[in-house]
């Protein structure tokens, strides 16, 4: 039995098309796929912190230090003496004084116990000129920190030298002529009759009683037997007039001879035909001289230079000059280095380290 209209159609008989249906579900996909998708909300970025500004660094100025020579910056003159003698310290000052008077430049003493602490300072250009023995000075002028200028004149000479002497009843023979007070032969003449004798020393630190007479003996390769060491020139003269006690001995000359000291006259009135000169040095050894620092500018030098020449040409000058380094001063000489050459020698073949002839 087939199916009739009346089964094909809707309640009220009418019919529903499938072509409806399927309209109406396109248009409700229709509305679905419209549907608003929300729009995400933008990211906002990182915001960087600022980088935080440096200070700034306020430099304080460099002052600018006063010229040297000026009353602010004084130039250092340098003495070794002890700060408690106030005679000296008033000397010194006084001589400081006169230089500044006479060059416009500013000078300042300054006093230092050690020649250690003196060469110290010239090293570190504390100090810029000095007064300074020959020995003290090779030290400095090695170190290159320093020239010398100016030599002392001390009674009528610049240097001094050595000389040999023995009892006249000795078997040595005389290479010098006491009328002209010089030698009549060189130290390879009359030298080498010393050999394996015994000297009489005065000072293991004296210059021309010891460091430069032994060098002489050593540049001629002449040994000697051990030194008796009688600490000063008068006893090397007493112990060679008793004879027995060395065979000959070695004290300063040129400038001077020890047995003609007045307590050596009057305890040994024949001294002088008792004790006499084998030979005689030239003077090798420079007397105080006057050291400048290599870092002094060279028209701060010729100043200083040409104050102390004229100051030591007048007799006030000289006065000062004499009392500031208490040492008899007549004069003031320019020389240079080689002045020393000859001292070099003789310190180096005696073998003694410089640096423990320091203060000599």
């Amino acid at each position: 039995m087939g199916i009739d209209d009346t089964q094909r159609t809707g309640r009220h008989g009418s019919a529903l098309p499938y072509r409806w249906l399927l309209g109406l579900c396109l248009i409700l996909l229709t509305l679905s796929a419209c549907r608003e998708t929300p729009t995400p909300s933008p990211t906002s970025a990182p915001v960087s912190s600022p980088s935080p500004t440096p200070a700034v660094e306020t430099l304080t100025p460099t002052p600018t230090p006063a010229p040297l020579g000026s009353a602010e910056n004084p130039l250092q003159m340098g003495f070794v003496a002890s700060l408690e003698d106030t005679q000296v310290v008033m000397n010194v000052d006084a001589l400081a004084d006169e230089l500044t008077r006479t060059t416009g430049i500013t000078v300042q003493g300054w006093i230092l116990p050690t020649y250690e602490e003196l060469l110290q300072a010239i090293d570190q250009r504390e100090v810029h000129f000095a007064w300074l023995p020959p020995f003290t000075y090779i030290v400095a002028h090695n170190r290159g920190v320093a020239n010398v200028a100016l030599v002392s004149n001390h009674f009528g000479v610049t240097g001094y030298g050595f000389q040999i002497l023995a009892h006249v009843e000795s078997p040595f023979v005389s290479f010098f002529d006491p009328l002209t007070n010089q030698s009549i032969g060189d130290a390879q003449s009359a030298l080498p009759q010393f050999q394996d004798r015994r000297p009489c020393w005065v000072d293991p630190q004296s210059a021309s009683g010891y460091v430069v007479p032994l060098g002489a003996f050593a540049q001629l390769g002449l040994t000697l037997q051990e030194g008796v060491i009688t600490l000063d020139p008068g006893s090397t003269i007493r112990a060679l007039y008793v004879k027995g006690v060395c065979d000959f001995g070695a004290t300063y000359a040129t400038f001077g001879d020890p047995r003609t000291e007045t307590s050596i006259l009057q305890e040994l009135p024949d001294v002088m035909s008792k004790v006499i000169v084998i030979w005689q040095s030239d003077p090798v050894i420079p007397n105080l001289n006057v050291t400048v620092s290599t870092a002094l500018p060279t028209n701060l030098r010729q100043k200083i230079v040409d104050g102390l020449i004229n100051t030591v040409k007048t007799e006030e000058g000289k006065a000062v000059i004499s009392a500031a380094n208490g040492y008899d001063i007549e004069d003031l000489e320019i020389v240079d280095d080689s002045m020393y050459d000859a001292l070099r020698g003789y310190v180096e073949a005696s073998g003694i380290p410089l640096r423990s002839l320091i203060g000599k």
